[in-house]
């Protein structure tokens, strides 16, 4: 296994002809707090697609653009029963908004030449407690 690794052979890079492009990712937020301890953030994101082209030979790698809204809300608790430590507490919202993009799948095992779209939307909720020290 170790030879593997050191050998400099990747796997995907070697299977598919993918090819990829640089991506630059804009992302704006704003971070406000009602009083100390309290407060919301709010951002957006664009992300591009690294990957250049809807041909994919061998492998089922799909991506598509991205427009990412984002919500949060934190409190931290400076004094909770049995801890030492402020206590934060944080919610979060996340909406991905996946950007139409076709792709042709294309397998010399099979034989199979199968067309896919991406599209849709993805809906994250994430909470955390966490201590201060």
């Amino acid at each position: 296994m170790e030879d593997k690794l050191t050998s400099g052979h990747d796997d995907i890079k070697d299977v598919g002809d993918l090819q990829f492009r640089d991506t630059f990712i804009p992302r704006i937020g704003v971070e406000y707090e009602f009083e100390p301890g309290i407060g919301f953030s709010g951002g957006i994101a664009y992300q591009e697609s690294p990957l250049e082209t809807g041909v994919n030979k061998e492998i089922n790698y799909l991506d598509a653009r991205r427009t990412i809204f984002g919500l949060g809300f934190h409190a931290t608790a400076q004094r909770v029963y049995g801890f030492k430590h402020p206590v934060r507490f944080d919610l979060a919202y996340q909406y991905h908004a996946i950007g139409e993009r076709e792709f042709r799948l294309i397998s010399d095992q099979t034989g199979n030449n199968d067309r896919v779209k991406t599209d849709g939307d993805v809906n994250v909720f994430a909470a955390s407690i966490s201590m201060q020290f």
